[in-house]
């Protein structure tokens, strides 16, 4: 399981790149993170959404996201 230093380094890393880009899909690599009607609900919110952040919370990397300005939430993936 990675520790702080890699989660923060990785956060750094994908900063740069993943800012400003869009959300076009998403797929669930873990079915069962989330049930049927969740995934589709997950799927409905994040696609088409901006990424306007991307940070470390814990052990987490934070993924911000927007549309049309306006916050939709976030992503907090684990690295597992």
């Amino acid at each position: 399981m990675p520790e702080l230093p890699e989660v923060e380094t990785t956060a750094r890393l994908l900063r740069g790149p993943l800012l400003g880009r869009q959300i076009c899909g998403l797929d669930v690599q873990w079915p069962r993170s989330l049930g049927g009607q969740e995934e589709a609900w997950v799927r409905e919110q994040v696609s088409g959404a901006r990424i306007t952040g991307v940070t470390r919370r814990a052990k987490l990397v934070v993924i911000e996201l927007a549309r049309r300005g306006r916050s939709v939430g976030i992503l907090a993936v684990h690295l597992r």
